[in-house]
């Protein structure tokens, strides 16, 4: 069996296999030096030239093996429906006894469980089928595209909500020492005016307060901040979606 992940080998012959009509001799080497250009395209990934190479060589000279390189550009490029459509043809343009057909019949059954599964994960539910959801090669459409923007618009608003939140903690939490410090500031300043001794806690007290209040509170401003920035660009983009019709 010619190996799945390679393109078929092709004997252009003077008459097509599928055709009544004999081709012309330059149709034949044209359809030859398609087929050759084809092959190339494909050995270096290069699926979508190979695939046309192979549909105009097919044109010109119909050939099962060419179908079966059709079909194969068609798979490569993830285009489930028209590879299975390439696959069928060319089973239907093979000999019952053709010993290749036992293993392409095997392609021929994943693809179509493959696509029947495709189809029931995009007809599994009566919204999506009112609403006209459909897949085209296994690709989203716009209305799915859509709502994944949704999703993210609402879990940056959700995000920008709680790193706010978090923020004004931190500036709450803050707050507590900063007073504490700017407290024992205030009896410190009370104590010279008085000409007391200096209180050497009290000196500590104030310190380690404003520095921690206002390292935690500076801290958490800026969190506050980044937070309001993500939930304002998450609310902004919501409203966009809302006018497109894409959050419900």
């Amino acid at each position: 069996m010619r190996g799945l992940a390679v393109v078929a080998a092709l004997t252009l012959c003077m008459a097509s296999d599928v055709s009544a009509e004999p081709p012309h001799a330059a149709e034949i080497d044209r359809a030859r030096q398609l087929f050759l250009k084809g092959k190339a395209h494909f050995q270096l990934s290069e699926y979508a030239p190979a695939l046309e190479a192979f549909i105009e060589a097919n044109r010109l000279v119909p050939q099962s093996a060419l179908l079966y390189n059709i079909a194969q550009a068609h798979r490569a490029l993830g285009q489930l429906d028209s590879s299975l459509r390439a696959y069928r043809a060319y089973l239907d343009a093979t000999p019952a006894s053709d010993s290749d057909r036992p293993a392409v019949e095997l392609v021929v059954r994943e693809l179509a469980a493959k696509i029947a599964d495709r189809d029931r994960a995009v007809t599994g539910t009566a919204e999506r089928l009112e609403l006209g959801t459909s897949l085209t090669n296994g690709e989203p459409t716009r209305l799915m595209q859509r709502r994944a923007e949704a999703r993210r618009a609402h879990a940056l608003t959700w995000a920008g909500g709680s790193v706010g939140i978090a923020g004004l903690a931190l500036v709450f939490g803050g707050a507590w020492p900063l007073v504490d410090g700017r407290d024992a500031r205030g009896a410190l300043e009370d104590s010279a005016r008085m000409q007391l001794a200096y209180d050497p806690a009290l000196g500590d007290r104030m310190e380690r307060g404003e520095l921690i209040g206002g390292v935690v509170t500076g801290v958490g401003g800026a969190v506050t901040a980044i937070g309001a920035a993500m939930l304002g660009a998450g609310l902004t983009r919501r409203r966009a979606l809302l006018r497109r019709g894409a959050v419900e």
